[in-house]
């Protein structure tokens, strides 16, 4: 169960709401079509402050809470779940440097996000391993006070736009007495020589959401773009994981309620044998247990975002609510589908367009096999 809103995250909610039906919604299915990053509408967006809300106002922050940006996110992504996705990375990364950078990095790196001037990405997944972090191979060696970096990154979220300000990257800089590898995060700007970002990759969904291939050859940034602490940035990134996991929980209930909503519509408009189909007991059947598991997903996520606004998120909760609520969305996806029928495979409707977004939500910040494994080793049980 979770607690009432208060009065300043029920304001957040209804001015997000207001946004995405009157910005946002129309134009969602060219932007997809397209696969075009909305630069204007972000820029509406960011004005408005919504890349601001969980960050301090003495760096242009709204200094809200966190309910607050998953609210924001759970509105943004019933109309555009590519959009939600923008903006979520961009705040994931702005946290971590909230959260580790030294003030220089905070003023140089973290304030034009922020204040959404800019777009961050997060550079830690490899072609060759995802899951597998022990098994990363880009590599970053401290020469002259600088740092070499060469290897790849791959699937990355908001590097190629034209306001794509850097990459945090996450690297081998050590190995422990026992061969395990150590790691750090180390920031770097877009247009740094030896950096180069791939063309656009084609996705089956989230198309209007940047994603990219990275690549550095021999590229040298100061030492001081270090973030956190040497050779720990393991923990950096498991972190930023965990955060990342209640963002896309809440990104993966906002595209559930999506559902919902274009369902209990389309049932009242469209007939079959004379009657509204939503009169028929299998649809009603269908939308009401849709609308149960919603309900319970909404409970384990703001429980969560609770959790986590508290310092007491465990990677349990941040598991549980990530996996729960992205199945259950896509198990919602796939009905309301079904509910539409023929029109549901027609990219004219939304339902179509979400049947498509959903399944990265059970891919990225660890699949839900991870989660899976990530609950049962907190539960106790053997390792496998």
């Amino acid at each position: 169960m979770y607690l009432p809103l208060n009065d300043i995250e029920f304001q957040i909610q209804e001015a997000t709401r207001e946004f995405a039906e009157k910005e946002l919604r129309p134009g969602a299915a060219e932007r997809d079509a397209a696969g075009t990053f909305p630069r204007e509408l972000f820029r509406r967006c960011t004005e408005l402050g919504f890349t601001g809300i969980p960050f301090p106002e003495e760096y242009g922050g709204v200094g809200a809470n966190w309910m607050s940006f998953v609210l924001a996110l759970e509105e943004f992504c019933r109309v555009d779940p590519s959009f939600a996705v923008t903006l979520s990375v961009t705040v994931d990364v702005a946290s971590l440097l909230n959260e580790l950078g030294t003030e220089e990095q905070k003023r140089q790196w973290m304030e034009p996000l922020v204040r959404g001037t800019h777009i961050g990405a997060f550079g830690l997944t490899e072609s060759d391993g995802g899951s597998d972090i022990q098994s990363m191979r880009t590599r970053a060696q401290l020469e002259d006070g600088h740092w070499a970096i060469n290897g790849s990154k791959a699937f990355i979220t908001n590097a190629g736009t034209d306001i794509s300000l850097f990459v945090i990257v996450f690297c081998v800089t050590g190995q422990r007495s026992r061969g395990r590898k150590e790691f750090s995060g180390i920031v770097v700007p877009t247009g740094t020589p030896g950096y180069a970002v791939s063309p656009q990759e084609h996705k089956i969904g989230l198309k209007s959401s940047d994603t990219r291939q990275l690549v550095f050859e021999d590229c040298r940034v100061p030492e001081s773009n270090l973030v956190g602490p040497h050779r720990n940035g393991l923990h950096a990134a498991l972190d930023m994981l965990q955060l990342g996991r209640l963002t896309v929980a809440a990104c993966a209930l906002g595209l559930a309620q999506g559902c919902l909503d274009e369902c209990i519509r389309y049932a009242h408009d469209r007939s079959a044998f004379g009657r509204p189909i939503g009169a028929f007991q299998a649809i009603q059947h269908k939308i009401a247990e849709m609308a149960t598991k919603i309900t319970a997903t909404r409970s384990l996520v703001y429980q969560a975002t609770r959790a986590f606004e508290a310092g007491r998120l465990t990677p349990k909760d941040a598991s549980m609510a990530k996996l729960f609520a992205t199945e259950v969305a896509q198990r919602i996806a796939v009905d309301a589908c079904d509910i539409f029928g023929g029109m549901g495979f027609m990219e004219d409707v939304p339902v179509a367009r979400f049947y498509r977004d959903v399944k990265a939500f059970t891919i990225v910040e660890g699949t839900s096999n991870i989660q899976k494994m990530i609950i049962a080793r907190e539960l106790g049980l053997p390792s496998s």
